[in-house]
Order: C-alpha cells, then sequence, then structure tokens
C-alpha cells in the first residue's frame, strides 16, 4: 500500500555532479589563449525532469535531454552558442561543454569564452 502512495520521484535517479577540472579560451593581450578555470561548479541531474541545473538555481542550463540505460546525453544549440552535458552511469563521470559564437561578441566580452568541464557524479 506504501508504495502505491509514494511520489514519482522516489524513483527517479537524480545525480549530484561536481566540477573537478575546467579549462577554455580566453581573448587577453590581443589574443586568444587556453585558460584553467577554478572548477566551483556542481549541477544537479534530473532523469525524471530530463534536465540540468547549475546548483542552487531552477533556471536549467541543459534541456532536451536523453536518458539511457548507461548514459545521460543533453544537447544545447540556441541563443549564444551549443553545448553538451554527458554523463556515463556506470562511471559516474560527466563531461559540460559550452562553445559560444564567441566571433560575434566583443573580444573582451567573457560570454564569448569557449569552455569544458570534467567531473564526477554522486547518485542521490
Amino acid at each position: 500500500m506504501l508504495i502505491l502512495i509514494m511520489p514519482s520521484f522516489g524513483w527517479a535517479e537524480n545525480y549530484l555532479c561536481i566540477v573537478e577540472q575546467s579549462t577554455g579560451f580566453k581573448y587577453m593581450n590581443g589574443k586568444w589563449q587556453s585558460v584553467t578555470f577554478n572548477p566551483v561548479s556542481k549541477y544537479l541531474v534530473s532523469t525524471e525532469d530530463l534536465q540540468v541545473n547549475p546548483f542552487g538555481d531552477e533556471a536549467p542550463s541543459y534541456l532536451n535531454c536523453e536518458d539511457t540505460e548507461n548514459d545521460f546525453i543533453c544537447l544545447k544549440g540556441w541563443g549564444r552558442g551549443v553545448g553538451a552535458f554527458e554523463m556515463s552511469k556506470p562511471s559516474l563521470r560527466f563531461m559540460a561543454t559550452h562553445a559560444p559564437r564567441y566571433y560575434i561578441f566583443k573580444l573582451d566580452n567573457p560570454n564569448g569564452t569557449p569552455w569544458m568541464e570534467i567531473g564526477t557524479c554522486s547518485k542521490f
């Protein structure tokens, strides 16, 4: 009887993903240079809502996700660039990318900075 009245989120798989490394390109001193960023990002992955939210933010960063037995993959390709969030369920590793259309921004605009993050996730 209790199983029938449990909310559906009781069966959903959710993950907390923590960035361990972050790198990208930034326009500095008149040219594009590779840089290492301070890895402080965390993501909440919801297999029920099929989205990835930055920790503490209600607006999802990645939508239109596909949940398979082994992977959780989201692609983004609207507005200011393209990117992807890919997580392996067996290894609990993930990679997030953002490739803005940096060529249309002013050179000193941080929104034009392409980056990639990698890290690990924990199921909860």
